[in-house]
């Protein structure tokens, strides 16, 4: 028996401005055929085992794509990994599956087939076909006149996406400058020889040909001069490239007598002064970093078919003069303006610069260049994580923009460098950030050694030593090239404090002698060490590495919470234990507290809670206590931000739970359980508790989420009476 089952667009569209939800309607349809078959026959139907790749010389023959990226540090084998597997996890985030961060941005799938063809990574080419499949899909316009076939539609906003998490809908008239990014689909045609996406290309180049213009109020898209460009390489045809050279025409209209340009394409009047956010520009119009790399990335591509238009390759030197002028010296670009508090790393900018150099090798590109890929390896070599951007000091101090632009009228009026001593570290990822950073460094690293990105100086000391935005129970100090990772668990005897030590930025691939030296006094060799707490209190770890006739040091401060030292104890004595998820009732919370299971949060003793975030919400356990007694309470939980819980049984308040931040709510990877004592100024604080049957209470008394894990009742001993 064969089952087929057809699914087309849901509801009919009447006019060509009607609105289309996302899951619900779009212009697709899908077939899914059933028969039965064993297991094997159908892992072999979907699956594919063996998938065949071409030699990166082929590519390169046919694109100009060149040779892959090599590099031979430990770190920067990690950092390119790390990328990779960032790219390949993005289409799974936000409302929009198998997009890359927004259905209206298509013009970084390019660089994703590119490092596919010069690495044969089968999870880059799976991401570039559900990158194409669903812009194709979703966001091309397919409606139902045909002279408007090609446009891209524009992304959400509150006409298309009037709650947070509904659906979100695409507004059939197209955007000049969302429709970018297309010759990525005539690349997707040739790697699948499927017509739809050749036909994909054809029609938004034909739709940008009549629509797109590089003009007042849209000089960005002059980044649509690489699509034209590389669709006439691709094809041959030269009226790809007459529309690259009307773009570029175009666009000289715009640009001001030092050939730099804003984003309305008139006189900019703005530069000098403070630029506190986007709208400014609409008053006083200024030169901003995300409108002029897109020029800086696409007028290179331009010149390579004009090599004597000798504007074009003044406006491309110009415009990177003033980029590797604009960047902070950690790194990175303000936005949107270049004195704009804040600042945020970027590799396609830096691709841009990149770019340039290839045409005039200045050293100050490369410097720039140089100095975006050495922040972004050795934070990334410190955090194990993405970094994004600094917070500046103002918007920590609960500043608005509206209040900069009160305190600032210059640019000059701020202190740029305060960002680098009193900011916040930022992490995340975008595609602009992920898709050109193979590319970047193969370019860069054909130019400068490996170990340049390593090298040290006095402003990125500076961002190493700032505070982030994941909060930690402990903190570091010292040198910037020494790494201490930290791991805090609840142990029977009290918190066991958990040391891995590690090189880094100036020291990276050292291999010093290592020494800690521990509270109590003693010592440990070697680059792993552990302690235990027994007892609250403040505490300092010392880390000393000697390499050499060096020596370096680092330290980590951490408080511990009440451990079975403060009751007196060896260890923790077994007590009345009430699992979290046994909870009898609970309310006041607009959202449920919700059990976890023990596979979901890591080190939990079976399940736990999570949810708890609403103020006055409370959770209710019933105890059977054997005895009569004074009573000690203990609480496992997990909060990235300090929290407490108002304790009471059978309606009498028995006191507040302190509970201090332990570095994050946990997950399936994650243990942040950690032990914590019901006290008073400091003191356990012990309950008087009747025999018997009782309910136990705990209600969020400051809106701060918490997951519990248990709670323990511990019958104090006569001496503490």
């Amino acid at each position: 028996a064969r089952t087929t089952i057809r699914c087309s667009r849901l509801e009919p569209v009447a006019r060509e401005t009607d609105n289309l939800l996302l899951q619900e309607g779009m212009w697709r349809s899908v077939e899914v055929v059933v028969e039965p078959a064993p297991p094997e026959a159908l892992a072999a139907a979907i699956d594919a085992p063996l998938v065949a790749t071409a030699d990166w010389t082929l590519y390169d023959a046919v694109y100009g794509t060149g040779a892959p990226l090599e590099v031979t540090t430990p770190a920067l084998r990690s950092m390119v990994e790390t990328y990779r597997s960032t790219i390949a996890r993005l289409p799974l985030l936000g409302d929009d599956w198998g997009s890359l961060g927004g259905l209206e941005r298509y013009n970084h799938c390019g660089y994703i087939w590119e490092d596919y063809f010069r690495t044969a990574d089968p999870r880059l080419r799976q991401v570039a076909l559900d990158y194409s499949e669903n812009y194709h899909d979703y966001s091309v316009n397919w409606g139902p006149n045909p002279d408007h076939y090609g446009g891209g539609r524009y992304p959400a906003n509150a006409r298309t996406q009037p709650w947070p998490g509904s659906f979100r809908t695409r507004q059939n008239d197209a955007v000049t400058f969302c429709t970018k990014g297309y010759r990525a689909f005539w690349l997707t045609y040739e790697e699948t020889g499927d017509p739809r996406f050749r036909h994909a290309a054809e029609q938004q180049a034909r739709w940008s040909a009549q629509h797109v213009h590089a003009t007042v109020n849209y000089t960005r898209c002059i980044g649509q001069v690489t699509d034209f460009v590389k669709l006439y390489e691709y094809t041959g045809e030269r009226s790809y490239l007459a529309q690259a050279e009307r773009l570029w025409t175009e666009f000289q209209a715009c640009q001001d007598p030092d050939l730099l340009f804003n984003e309305r394409g008139v006189p900019s009047t703005g530069n000098d002064l403070y630029i506190a956010d986007d709208s400014f520009g609409y008053e006083h119009p200024y030169v901003k970093s995300y409108i002029v790399q897109y020029a800086t990335n696409a007028l290179p591509d331009l010149l390579a078919h004009r090599p004597d238009d000798q504007r074009l390759r003044d406006t491309i030197i110009a415009l990177n003069d003033w980029m590797a002028r604009v960047q902070t010296a950690a790194g990175g670009w303000s936005y949107p303006g270049p004195t704009t508090a804040g600042f945020y790393w970027s590799t396609e900018y830096a691709h841009g610069l990149m770019k340039g150099f290839q045409i005039e090798p200045k050293p100050a590109y490369l410097t720039a260049v140089g100095r975006e890929l050495r922040a972004l390896a050795t934070l990334l070599e410190r955090y194990g994580a993405l970094t994004g951007g600094v917070v500046p000091w103002e918007t920590l101090a609960g500043l608005s923009s509206a209040d900069l632009a009160r305190r600032y009228r210059l640019g000059s009026d701020r202190d740029r460098t305060r960002d680098f001593t009193d900011g916040r570290l930022t992490f995340g990822y975008s595609p602009d950030s992920t898709v050109y950073l193979q590319v970047l460094l193969r370019d860069y690293l054909q130019q400068r050694p490996e170990a340049t990105l390593f090298e040290g100086d006095a402003v990125l000391d500076q961002i190493h030593a700032l505070p982030t935005t994941v909060a930690k129970p402990e903190r570091q100090e010292g040198d910037p090239s020494l790494r201490i990772t930290v791991g805090m668990t609840a142990q029977p005897k009290g918190l066991l404090v958990m040391l891995d030590a590690g090189c880094l930025y100036r020291l990276s691939g050292a291999q010093p002698s290592w020494r800690w030296h521990l509270p109590d006094g003693t010592t440990q060799e070697g680059p792993k060490a552990g302690w235990v707490a027994r007892r609250a209190g403040d505490y300092v770890i010392k880390l000393s590495a000697r390499v050499g006739d060096r020596e370096y040091t680092r330290s980590v401060s951490f408080t511990a919470p009440p451990g079975p030292g403060d009751l007196g104890r060896e260890t923790w004595p077994a007590g009345q234990r009430v699992q979290a998820e046994s909870l009898v009732a609970q309310g006041g919370g607009e959202v449920a507290v919700q059990v976890r299971t023990a596979s979901e949060k890591r080190g939990a003793e079976g399940g736990s809670l999570s949810h708890w975030n609403a103020t006055g919400a409370w959770v209710e356990w019933e105890v059977e206590l054997p005895r009569a007694g004074r009573y000690f309470m203990l609480a496992r939980y997990a909060c990235p931000i300090d929290a407490s819980r108002r304790v009471s049984v059978d309606g009498r308040e028995a006191g507040t739970l302190a509970l201090p931040a332990t570095g994050g709510y946990g997950s399936a990877s994650q243990d942040d359980w950690r032990m914590v004592l019901l006290a008073e100024a400091g003191r356990p604080l012990a309950m008087d508790l009747p025999a018997g049957r009782c309910r136990l209470r705990l209600t969020n008394a400051d809106g701060q989420g918490l997951n519990l894990d248990y709670l323990e009742l511990v019958l104090a001993e006569p001496k503490q009476e």
